[in-house]
């Protein structure tokens, strides 16, 4: 918090002795009349001389009121100017030289058209390395005659995570092409992971530079966690808004982008890694807290703002309240009030304790009275309320059910989640503002969700809506928001069905985003939410429903994008889900014939241009891949995870060429820009490996087990490198590792089989090699291992029968054929 600092000189005696002097001052103007000597007598003054030099002489020459006061007051302008000057002039430099970027969050395209989203607007928010960045669209100035612009505005809920082809904005596009036919809508999605309304502000204000129609924010999940906010990582919290902006201002200067660099060479970059909610796991904010109040004030004056920079262009602005998993997302942490004393708190957790045995034994009354009870001695413990609403809910009462689990969110002290508060603070702002409307989409989802509140009946996780959650978002805009010519025929609205076809959602889709979901609450915090075990299983299942993508499978997909892109010709989307359907079918030219028409019209969309060098790749067209992805590294548009990515597939085709040191320089580019890049790590750890540089190649292996220590593949990859340094007892250790997080990995089984009989661990071994023999009866390999390794335990004869089957399931197996001659000799 910024404090004003008292000035030494009382402001009234300046003000009084600056009249009485030669010179006004009138506030910061200082004027002079007569140089200063206006209504003064010269006889008198003459007169008046030799006392004034005597008195001066005796008093050490005290300057004049008058001289004192402009003394100061050109220390002050000093103070200030000189900073002012030399920063100005030094960002003017910097500009002339073409050093540094600019952050604001719309670019163009270097032929002076279209607006894009601009990589680089995140570095006012986020350290270079991990800055969050705008999804890829177009928008063309000045806007087509009969065009309806709306931009959505949000962070990742808004955005559609885990796969933003299916966000509210997807919805709500098919919806109004389909209820107004012949009108042209471009709903452009400003949306970003992490961020929250300090971000949103200076968003909003570009976007009323582009002739919007419509805004539509939905935004309140990351207030407290996000940039500035009381619980971030990501710059400091002020109680002061204004300073909060001075700072956001401050880092889209060239100068400020100069130090940063110049901190990251003395003393690193910071963080080079995205950990997502990992980075907030010790900023835990009680529900008291009275950072919250302040965060609460500056989302109504950020939400005012956002409404005041649409309304000055005419826009309407649909103000949206935020839904969350209220029945199956527990708290990510609780807290005790902070003036529980300790007997008290002994007691609430023996009444806790005895309501968890409770409810655990299937007695939700009995748990919930005892949870009631320990509530009167700490009603702040948010798992409590958590638990409470479960049992309530197991009793029938829904609507009490509802109330706990709205109490335990607002009482979650790593708010991830936007609470009641922030909630009715978006209401209040919607009130009595011309063009301003509110969505209550927390009220649509508590009418829609089952009993207790929404679940995963709408949301995949705690706060990101699943494709019922974001078809329900849509219908409430379409539902509200009648467009200015309301007179235009008006279609029925779509189905969700409809829409998903219009989407192409399919079953590749449903499989891509259970495995993010999984993969997302095995990481904390969720691993420490009480029903993570519940969530896991959950999550397991939907995973664990995913067919195999057969041909059959694919050329569906293919046949139902395809059939959506006739209804929706110019969906960017679409074409690149076909071009990767193509690509998977062997397509690989049709693909790369799809990839250069969105390049076309999208030159900045880098993701794409690296799906182009796949395509070329595939068709084994090395040079022109290549050339692909060093288009990427002279983008403008390239941002370092972007460049990241391709000196990583560079190395790819590097290494698939024979090249290897080129390989490894393009792997260590990677590491240099994302040191926490798993699959450069991998890949040049074999790489490395392959050159004889193992112990080089150890390390990499450890930083990939470091960074996902239950990674199975990573161990197996650090043990055989064991293997070639003859460290059996090392390679096998972290071989059992990996079957510990992989039990049914028939490779680690066969390799720790194998390290165990170099061991001269026979049985051991023997035993190892058997159980993967189970799980994989036609491998010749398993065969030719087991056989081997009894052929070393000297049991040469029961060897000889799996060395058969091994050569009859691989004919000309060069290892099979000489370990069968060996076991043949020995047991004559």
């Amino acid at each position: 918090m910024s404090r004003r600092r008292k000035s030494k000189t009382d402001p009234g005696r300046s003000e009084r002795e600056h009249d009485r002097s030669s010179g006004t001052v009138r506030g910061n103007e200082l004027t002079i009349q007569n140089d200063g000597c206006a209504n003064i007598d010269r006889a008198a003054h003459d007169r008046e001389t030799s006392k004034t030099d005597r008195a001066s002489v005796s008093r050490g020459a005290r300057p004049a009121p008058a001289g004192r006061g402009r003394l100061w007051l050109f220390r002050a302008a000093a103070l200030v100017l000189i900073p002012a000057v030399f920063f100005g002039t030094t960002e003017l430099g910097l500009r002339l030289f073409g050093f540094g970027v600019d952050t604001g969050y719309f670019a163009r395209l270097p032929d002076g058209g279209a607006a894009v989203g601009n990589p680089f607007f995140g570095w006012r928010f986020f350290p270079p390395a991990i800055a969050r960045v705008p999804g890829v669209f177009r928008i063309e100035d000045p806007k087509p005659a009969g065009t309806v612009r709306l931009f959505v505005l949000g962070s990742s809920a808004a955005q559609g995570f885990p796969d933003p082809s299916f966000s509210f904005s997807r919805f709500l596009d098919v919806m109004l092409h389909r209820i107004y036919p012949g009108r042209r809508f471009e709903v452009i999605n400003t949306a970003m992971v992490a961020i929250n309304s300090h971000v949103l502000v200076p968003i909003a204000r570009d976007c009323a530079e582009h002739e919007p129609d419509l805004f539509i924010v939905y935004e309140g999940n990351n207030e407290v966690v996000g940039p500035f906010g009381p619980g971030t990582v990501f710059g400091r919290f002020s109680t002061s808004l204004g300073m909060t902006r001075a700072m956001v201002a401050l880092r889209g200067l060239r100068v400020s982008q100069m130090v940063q660099r110049g901190m990251a060479s003395l003393v690193g970059g910071g963080e080079t890694m995205w950990r997502g909610m990992e980075f907030f796991l010790g900023n835990q904010i009680a529900a008291d807290d009275p950072r919250l109040d302040a965060a609460r004030e500056q989302f109504a004056r950020n939400l005012g703002d956002i409404c005041d920079a649409a309304r000055g262009t005419g826009a309407e602005v649909l103000l949206c309240t935020v839904g969350v998993n209220l029945r199956e997302c527990a708290p990510f942490a609780s807290l005790h009030r902070s003036d529980l004393a300790e007997a008290d708190a002994a007691k609430w957790k023996a009444l806790y304790d005895e309501g968890v045995k409770r409810e655990d034994a299937g007695d939700a009354r009995g748990a919930a009275d005892l949870f009631m009870q320990a509530s009167k001695i700490d009603d702040a413990y948010a798992d409590l309320h958590f638990r409470l609403g479960r049992c309530r809910r197991a009793m029938g009462d829904g609507d009490g059910a509802r109330e706990a689990f709205a109490r335990a969110r607002d009482l979650d002290s790593l708010r991830f989640r936007t609470d009641s508060r922030f909630n009715a603070t978006i209401r209040d702002t919607a009130k009595g503002r011309e063009g301003v409307r509110l969505i209550d989409v927390e009220a649509a989802m508590n009418a829609e969700a089952a009993a207790g509140g929404p679940g995963r009946d709408l949301f995949y996780e705690h706060c990101h809506m699943n494709l019922r959650g974001n078809y329900l978002i849509a219908r409430e805009i379409v539902t509200v928001w009648t467009p200015s010519w309301s007179d235009a025929p008006r279609g029925p609205l779509p189905t969700f069905e409809e829409c998903l076809a219009d989407l192409a959602y399919g079953e590749s889709d449903r499989c891509a985003i259970a495995k993010e979901v999984a993969s997302l609450i095995e990481q904390p915090p969720f691993v420490n939410q009480l029903d993570h075990a519940q969530q896991r299983a959950s999550a397991r299942a939907d995973v664990a429903a995913c067919a195999a993508e057969d041909g059959a499978a694919l050329e569906q997909a293919r046949q139902a994008t395809a059939t959506a892109l006739t209804r929706r010709p110019n969906d960017r989307l679409l074409v690149k889900k076909l071009a990767g359907l193509e690509l998977k079918l062997g397509d690989a030219t049709g693909a790369e014939k799809r990839l250069r028409g969105v390049l076309d019209e999208y030159p900045h969309d880098l993701t794409t241009t690296a799906e182009l060098g796949a395509a070329l790749l595939q068709q084994k067209r090395a040079a022109d891949a290549l050339r692909a992805f060093e288009t990427i590294l002279a983008s403008p548009f390239c941002d370092p995870a972007s460049a990241a990515e391709a000196h990583f597939n560079i190395g790819v085709v590097r290494d698939a060429l024979g090249e290897k040191d080129a390989a490894v320089r393009a792997y260590e580019q990677t590491l240099a820009l994302k040191p926490g890049h798993i699959k450069a790590h991998t890949n040049l750890g074999l790489v490395l490996s392959r050159e004889g540089r193992l112990d080089e190649a150890a390390a990499h292996h450890r930083a990939v087990i470091s960074a996902q220590p239950d990674l199975a593949l990573a161990r197996i990859n650090l043990a055989l490198v064991f293997f070639r340094q003859q460290k059996w007892a090392e390679a096998a250790s972290e071989l059992e590792t990996a079957l510990r997080h992989q039990p049914r990995d028939v490779t680690a089984m066969l390799l720790l089989g194998e390290a165990l009989v170099q061991a001269r661990r026979f049985d051991e071994g023997i035993a190892r090699l058997r159980a993967a023999l189970e799980l994989a009866p036609r491998a010749a390999e398993a065969h030719n291992a087991l056989g081997s390794a009894l052929l070393r335990a000297g049991r040469a004869k029961e060897a000889v029968p799996h060395l058969e089957t091994a050569l009859r399931l691989k004919p000309g197996y060069a290892t099979a054929e000489a370990n069968l001659k060996a076991a043949r000799q020995a047991g004559g």
